[in-house]
């Protein structure tokens, strides 16, 4: 297993993060039953960068929280010769606002974006109802066992 990241960001505190994504990525290899072989690059981006690359490359001129590019594009999860993934960027000034905005630890919200970036390098999608319920239950598995959902109290 190995796990490649770019900081593409002037912001050295994201390095941090790269601790949960090995954790994530095993998590991901049980959930899924899937070889040990895995390599992946995430790449650090700001909103500027992920605009960019989301214009440039998918034809969207708007500001997204991750965007993945898969090696083997079209391929179906149970190829049976994985080894490298490909790309995800995430946008880590989309990370801090969902956090805050959904109330998850920011752990949870990168945790939540780096899953949500391999699934789709393995295949999955959420172009129909179908789909998307399969990708969240998949996602929601592999959170559960890495980085719980905060739970809010209210203080009396």
């Amino acid at each position: 297993m190995k796990i490649n990241v770019i900081n593409q960001t002037k912001k050295r505190q994201w390095n941090y993060f790269r601790r949960y994504l090995k954790p994530v990525l095993t998590r991901t290899q049980e959930v899924l039953d899937l070889p040990m072989d895995i390599e992946c690059s995430v790449i650090l981006m700001d909103d500027v960068g992920i605009q960019e690359l989301n214009r440039d490359y998918r034809s969207k001129d708007s500001v997204t929280d991750v965007i993945s590019f898969a090696a083997n594009e079209g391929e179906i999860l149970e190829t049976t010769n994985l080894s490298e993934l490909g790309d995800i960027f995430i946008n880590m000034e989309a990370m801090m606002r969902q956090a805050e905005e959904y109330q998850h630890s920011l752990k949870r919200e990168f945790c939540f974006l780096f899953a949500h970036g391999l699934l789709h390098c393995l295949g999955f999608d959420h172009q129909d109802k179908s789909s998307e319920d399969v990708m969240l239950q998949t996602q929601k598995e592999i959170l559960d066992g890495v980085a719980q959902r905060r739970k809010t109290t209210l203080k009396k």
